[in-house]
Parts: structure tokens; sequence; C-alpha cells
């Protein structure tokens, strides 16, 4: 399920009340059919939501493994931690969401696609019924959303329930089944993607049509190049781009 929004659409304070952080000012919320009404991060974790936020939340000096099960750290006798224990559970989450990594690896070490990878893992070690996903693209490279959203298609097939923030359209169609448009903090649709496209999305997001936001004018000329861009790239994984 996609929120989709502007900037200041309301997408943060929805999460931020799933989560527990906010406490609404009306209204009910209702979870598998019964009342829910978070009052910590603590309810919303022990109900079975769990939510990957924009900022990242991880420990950088912990190992990842240690930031996986840090709320459930397996114990031996005399309440040592148990790594072997550890390692083995945290390298079966890893291998969920298709993270090759050794879990003993700290995360200061890890990219920022590797955090989000185990972020998720994270939220999947504590058997979450709705995980929640704020912007998770919004620092990717393109080859890093395309293993996202392979990620997230096999959550979907094991029957976890996914609710996708985003404001960048194209992802709507690729991994989504209905979407939730916001505008200035108030709902405007909830619909069925198949049918719809992306001007119909524009005109829930922003209340008219794209063309009547933004004209062009053919007769223009243009002028002297002011910046030129040639064979910029991230590293070598990434495509070059060149513009002016």
């Amino acid at each position: 399920h996609i929120i989709l929004g502007e900037n200041g659409a309301g997408k943060s304070t929805l999460i931020k009340l799933l989560a527990g952080i906010y406490r609404p000012d009306g209204g009910a919320i209702a979870f598998n059919g019964a009342p829910y009404q978070p009052k910590t991060p603590h309810d919303a974790q022990q109900s079975g939501i769990r939510i990957v936020h924009q900022e990242l939340n991880l420990l950088p000096y912990l190992s990842i493994a240690e930031n996986l099960m840090l709320e459930s750290l397996p114990r031996r006798r005399f309440g040592i931690v148990d790594g072997k224990a550890l390692n083995r559970r945290a390298l079966a989450l890893l291998k969920e969401v298709g993270l090759d990594i050794d879990p003993r690896t700290r995360v200061e070490a890890l990219g920022v696609a590797q955090m989000q990878l185990v972020e998720i893992a994270k939220a999947l070690s504590y058997d979450s019924k709705l995980l929640v996903l704020d912007e998770p693209t919004a620092t990717l490279t393109p080859p890093e959303i395309e293993r996202l959203f392979a990620i997230i298609k096999r959550l979907k097939a094991r029957g976890v329930t996914i609710i996708y923030i985003s404001h960048r359209l194209h992802e709507v169609f690729e991994i989504g089944d209905r979407v939730t448009v916001l505008r200035n903090g108030r709902l405007v649709a909830t619909r069925d993607l198949q049918g719809l496209t992306v001007p119909d999305l524009v005109r829930m997001m922003i209340g008219r049509d794209i063309a009547d936001e933004y004209s062009f004018d053919a007769a223009i000329v243009p002028g002297k190049v002011a910046l030129s861009i040639s064979n910029l790239k991230r590293d070598a994984t990434t495509p070059a781009i060149s513009f002016d």
C-alpha cells in the first residue's frame, strides 16, 4: 500500500502516529480488527508494527548482528551473550533480505543501501505484521533500488503487509497494489492502482493538472552554457551522466 503526497502532505506525521511517537488529537485507529492506541514506540513494536525511518537508527560501533538482536540477545549461563547463536540468527535474517555479508561487521563500515537492508532485516526479526518503509529509496542508486524492490516483492509474497511512503511516482506502479494520496494533511483518495495513470496521481497530489502548473515556450532560444557536466559518476558501478 503506497502512501503518496508532496512534502508537507502529512506522511511523516502519519508514520509517527502509527509508531507511537505522536498521540492523535481525535479519531480512532484499528489494527487487525482491534483498537490500536500506541503510547510509545515500544507499544507499536509489541503490536507487530515496525517502522524503517528515512533517518536510519542503527548503532555504528556495534556489529550488524548486535544491531539486529539488540533487544533479544541470546545468552548462555550467567547472562553471557552467546556469540555463535547471535551470529547464526543474524546470518539467517541477512539471507532473508539478500545481504551477503559477515554479521560480525561493524555497521559503520556499511554503505547506505546495506544499512537500509539491515534495518529491514531488524524489522523482520520481530515477526512484524506490518512493515512501514519511509522514503527508502531517497539515497539509493538505481541498481540498489532494483534490489530493494525485489526484496519487497518477496516479502509481499510471504504475506508481510507493507506501507510504502514515497513521493516518487515511477515507484508506485513498480511495487504497489493500492495507493492513498494525502494533501495538506487531508486524505484525498484511496484507490486500486490498476487503471490509474501518472497524470491521475499528479492531479490527486497537487489538485490540478501538471500542465496547468508548468508551460513550455518553444520559441525560447537557449543561451550560453552556464554549467557543463561530463561523465560524472559516484563509483565504478554507477552509470556516467553528462549534460549542459
